[in-house]
């Protein structure tokens, strides 16, 4: 994936030590490469693939790193030097037009998706555990059965990057019986 201006290629690739997953960073004037995760940021057992989402500007992109269980981690690293840190953890992002935010499907217990997160796309820092850019608006359980269960799932950002559309279900559950989850509704949430 090309840098806004042209002067690099990111691309994801196995590290050196053949196990682990990373970007690689190749300048397109020389074709010098860089590892911009390095060995040093290999900091999760069992961390898994990573996935290339977008470059935020000419110095920072945005990229998953799967955690090899089903989890999926949004984090940046910035090509200059190196410095990678961590915004969130969830199933499934998606980047606002203008890049400032994100969405995260997060997963229930179950393994069906339950919630949506907001994530702002800066700040971050380099422990597992979720920063403050990270704040869980919808919560659902995703299995439907449960009293009061809903289910958030994402749909679409706005051009103008201001709010985004989701659709939510309810579980109509009988006693005695299954649940079923209602037709979905879709919404619009407004950014402040």
């Amino acid at each position: 994936m090309p840098s806004p201006d042209g002067r690099f290629i990111a691309y994801e690739g196995k590290a050196k030590d053949g196990y682990h997953d990373t970007i690689w960073l190749e300048d397109s004037g020389t074709g010098a490469t860089v590892d911009l995760l390095g060995p040093e940021n290999q900091r999760r057992p069992g961390a898994g693939a990573t996935e290339i989402l977008e470059w935020l500007d000419n110095d920072r992109i945005a990229f998953t790193w799967h955690c090899g269980t089903g989890c999926t981690s949004l984090d940046i690293v910035n090509i200059k030097d190196r410095f990678h840190w961590y915004l969130c953890t969830s199933t499934w992002f998606y980047l606002s037009p203008d890049k400032q935010y994100a969405v995260g499907e997060t997963e229930s217990q179950a393994g069906d998706i339950g919630g949506l997160a907001l994530i702002k796309m800066e700040g971050g820092h380099r422990k597992w555990a979720d920063s403050d850019d990270c704040k869980l608006i919808f919560s659902g359980t995703g299995v439907c059965g449960d009293k009061n269960s809903d289910y958030f799932k994402f749909d679409h950002w706005e051009p103008d990057s201001r709010s985004f559309t989701y659709k939510v279900s309810h579980c109509e559950s009988r006693i005695g019986e299954e649940g079923v989850w209602s037709r979905s509704e879709e919404r619009v949430f407004n950014l402040k």
